[in-house]
């Protein structure tokens, strides 16, 4: 799949399939094309080359089809501001010919049936946004940074409505700055950066494959590896964990840690 605006190509050669049942993190950091591939895949752009099945159905000659197949919750939520919660969930729920009940569905996700949206937190509106996707039972869930900038309690209602749904079935592909919560819910990643991807696979393949990296904090200096930063008496460098017995006996270490998955993948 390619996705060019003019001459400036956003997507590059992107190959996934994800199995029914399963859920995809989509990693990058920003301007990677997270967002513009959940666009195409919820058949809100076309790509410029390539195709995309979904449940069968070729999306890009069926997009009507598969818009009854699946939801979008995008990371900023269009919502009716002046109407309260219940209001913009029920007329959302007539637009889409609901199939789940709209009050369980807000209930489910704990938001406050009679209060305008104006007055709502972001994580709230999230929530609200998320309930309304959920409306028509979809058979394919794609979120857009789902808990980005959230309060904590926001974040963790909603990662357990998706885990429910995840146990209840529910294919999705989620895009997240959380490697954290990507670990713990998904069983393929995607990880991409300036529109090409940089893996795909399952976790464990990922790591198996590739080498665990890890940021140190040492006094001194050194001239044998990548410096990352410098502070007056300390440097930051990257290294292998095979190598830390060596430079544990070289250098007062004074902090590592882990690369996290987006980091080892752009120091390949």
């Amino acid at each position: 799949m390619n996705k060019n605006y003019g001459k400036v190509t956003v997507l590059r050669g992107i190959t996934f399939h994800l199995e029914e049942g399963k859920t995809l993190g989509i990693l990058g950091p920003n301007a990677a094309g997270k967002t513009t591939l959940l666009k195409i895949v919820a058949t809100i752009l076309k790509p410029s080359s390539g195709r995309i099945t979904i449940m069968g159905i070729d999306a890009l000659r069926n997009p009507s089809k598969v818009r009854k197949l699946i939801s979008y919750v995008p990371e900023y939520p269009s919502l009716f501001e002046e109407l309260t919660a219940e209001e913009n969930i029920l007329h959302f729920s007539k637009v889409s010919r609901a199939q789940n009940n709209f009050e369980e569905v807000m209930e489910m996700l704990r938001i406050p049936f009679k209060k305008p949206v104006r007055i709502l937190s972001k994580g709230m509106k999230q929530r609200v946004s998320l309930a309304i996707s959920l409306l028509k039972n979809p058979k394919l869930l794609l979120l857009d940074e789902p808990t980005s900038g959230l309060d904590r309690e926001s974040s963790e209602i909603i990662w357990q409505v998706l885990e429910s749904l995840k146990k209840n079935g529910v294919t999705m592909m989620i895009s997240s700055h959380s490697e954290e919560d990507i670990l713990r819910m998904c069983d393929r990643i995607l990880v991409m950066n300036e529109g090409k991807t940089i893996y795909f696979g399952s976790l464990e393949d990922f790591w198996k494959n590739f080498e665990d990296l890890v940021e140190i904090e040492i006094e001194g200096d050194v001239t044998d590896k990548e410096i990352v930063w410098r502070r007056e008496k300390t440097v930051s460098i990257v290294a292998k964990v095979n190598e830390l017995g060596e430079i544990f006996k070289k250098y007062k270490v004074i902090h590592l840690r882990s690369l996290g998955i987006r980091e080892r993948m752009l120091r390949r």
